[in-house]
């Protein structure tokens, strides 16, 4: 996606959004997996970084923690109605410092990749969720 934007909108600029405790944002700024931690948020960072994804289209890296990321879940939840997961909460918190920092020439666009539903079970999901609306 990153490297289609690129091709259409030569000023676009592509940013990871990584839960601390994966390696991929060292990977983004030194070309090395950076050491396994551990994290909470699930279907995103990693400790190696997959085929797929491309280290030339990545213009920057932001590090979002667990804490953070749960935290703008329920934001999410209670202000916009959006039933979303953790990962949804990173890409949010992410985009939101890109765009607080300003200088910016266009919008900042991120995605919700997945729903809440699934993780209902999880230990950030007790008891909020019921207390939200």
């Amino acid at each position: 996606m990153g490297r289609r934007l690129k091709s259409v909108l030569p000023g676009v600029k592509v940013v990871l959004a990584d839960p601390i405790g994966s390696g991929l944002a060292d990977w983004v700024e030194t070309g090395r997996v950076g050491p396994d931690g551990k994290y909470e948020v699930e279907g995103i960072g990693g400790s190696e970084a997959p085929a797929n994804l491309h280290r030339e289209v990545i213009d920057a890296a932001e590090r979002v923690s667990d804490a953070e990321s749960f935290a703008m879940v329920q934001r999410l939840v209670r202000e916009e109605g959006l039933l979303v997961g953790g990962s949804a909460g990173t890409n949010v918190v992410a985009a939101l410092r890109v765009a607080a920092r300003g200088g910016l020439a266009g919008p900042v666009v991120t995605v919700l990749p997945d729903s809440w539903d699934r993780y209902r079970a999880k230990p950030w999901m007790q008891g909020w969720p019921a207390q939200a609306g």
